[in-house]
């Protein structure tokens, strides 16, 4: 039974010496997964003692930090600070993190800045898009085709200004507004017969 608990402490300890050294190369289980090509699961699991690395994989993850395998696995020796941290990883790292800050960029860009003006509202009331009754999110869906659903939760306050909008000024006294139809908080704006 102690040879079992033994093996446990083992990748728990291994688990804690792959996240230090993980952290001190400034890496997201997620993107050093990417530069094993591994799934960011196995590296969570090897981090949290759930499983053993093979001796193959961590020969490969030390020669990424810059060390041996028996200095990884050793908790005394002392973890590589990001300038002891071999050139080609340190290019890794640094072309990656750009990436995804540039990405990052790229997408506030493009769905931050949506501006719901009142004439783009009455264009859709021009071409007849409210002779049914439509909510918010319907509006901005067809105003922001080029935005995903999933990205909706993000986006609350430029579809809540839809409302504001096609509440107030001529909008109000173009369209009704509707009250929700059952099971939903979404008020509906049509054209006012």
């Amino acid at each position: 039974m102690s040879g079992e608990s033994d093996r446990e402490d083992v990748k728990v300890a291994f688990g804690m010496q792959l996240k230090r050294y993980r952290e001190a190369a400034g890496l997201t289980q997620a993107l050093l997964a990417s530069f094993m090509d591994a799934h960011a699961g196995y590296i969570t699991r090897v981090e949290g003692g759930k499983i053993a690395m093979t001796l193959t994989n961590l020969d490969k993850y030390a020669r990424f930090f810059g060390v041996t395998y028996y200095q990884m696995g050793n908790p005394d020796h002392p973890v590589p600070t990001w300038d002891e941290l071999p050139q080609p990883t340190k290019r890794k790292i640094t072309e990656a993190k750009a990436a995804i800050a540039l990405l990052a960029q790229e997408e506030k860009v493009v769905y931050r800045d949506r501006t719901i003006n009142a004439k783009r509202l009455h264009g859709l009331l021009a071409e007849g898009y409210f002779s049914v009754p439509r909510v918010s999110r319907e509006i901005f869906r067809k105003l922001c085709p080029d935005i995903p659903e999933s990205e909706y939760p993000n986006q609350k306050r430029n579809i809540a200004k839809i409302s504001d909008t096609l509440s107030k000024g001529k909008f109000a006294k173009l369209l009704e507004k509707l009250e929700p139809e059952a099971g939903s908080i979404a008020v509906r704006f049509v054209e006012k017969g």
